[in-house]
């Protein structure tokens, strides 16, 4: 990673901090600084590690998120649930890593069969539909879809951390937007994209690697973050019951966004790279 693209995220790194500390309350500034190292750690550590080592970093960031949605949507609390999907997320990024693709590929099947198994044989029908969506949801998630940072790591290193840049120029501008306009969605749904084009156009103005298509790029991991960003936010909304989701552990929105954000950034590459 050259120094430009580092000066580039560290610049945005100090926008991010600004918004997200301004005005917080202790317990949400530890918050704050918790979710800035997950998501800027990676960003500058990713392209100095070796394979396994970045596959290692992505499940346990993965994990952490894993845990706070798990919190979020209740399934703590029914072990039958959770802990597959506790087993298989793990699972994921060891076959992403090492594993062949089409097993990886058969991992939602298999995720359903293996939750399904257990609770059907339990036979208790209270929220069963609602609880076995959330489970699929959350390894789908924070197993196969950010397991494509370990395939992705295996040669392109370098990538991952550039996905990740955009990223969070696309959850920056999210949180902005969220700020200054407290209470409309939609403008966030268009301040997302808007952000992810102009990560890319950062990228492309101080020498980011080839195929060099990064405006694109952004634009389609910043609509894809927005999405996905927003789903979260409805999901958490309609478990929780409408109660406030202010502050959540880990700032698990842009953790959510982000594995469909990468899934889709690796397809577009692929699709690029003919």
């Amino acid at each position: 990673m050259t120094t430009s693209i580092l000066a580039a995220a560290l610049a945005l790194l100090v926008v991010d901090a600004a918004l997200r500390l301004f005005r917080a309350r202790p317990g949400e500034a530890l918050h704050a600084a918790v979710y800035l190292l997950l998501a800027y750690g990676p960003l500058l550590l990713v392209p100095r590690l070796p394979p396994l080592a970045l596959s290692a970093a992505s499940a346990v960031v993965a994990l952490a998120a894993l845990i706070s949605f798990i919190r979020l949507v209740g399934l703590r609390h029914d072990l039958l649930f959770a802990v597959p999907v506790y087993l298989l997320v793990p699972a994921a990024f060891a076959l992403a890593h090492a594993g062949p693709p089409w097993l990886f590929q058969s991992l939602p099947v298999l995720a359903v069969l293996l939750v399904l198994a257990p609770s059907t044989l339990r036979g208790r029908p209270e929220a069963y539909l609602q609880k076995l969506c959330l489970s699929w949801v959350a390894f789908l998630v924070y197993g196969y879809l950010w397991g494509h940072a370990a395939l992705l790591g295996r040669h392109q290193p370098l990538v991952v951390a550039l996905i990740i840049l955009l990223a969070k120029f696309a959850d920056v501008a999210w949180v902005a937007t969220s700020r200054l306009a407290p209470g409309r969605p939609n403008l966030q749904l268009v301040a997302s994209p808007l952000g992810g084009l102009l990560g890319g156009v950062v990228l492309t103005a101080v020498g980011g690697p080839a195929p060099g298509h990064w405006a694109g790029f952004g634009l389609v991991v910043g609509l894809v973050l927005g999405l996905a960003s927003r789903s979260h936010d409805l999901i958490v909304t309609d478990v929780s019951e409408g109660q406030s989701r202010d502050t959540r552990p880990l700032k698990s929105t842009m953790l959510f966004g982000f594995g469909f954000a990468l899934a889709v950034a690796l397809q577009l590459q692929r699709w690029i790279a003919g």
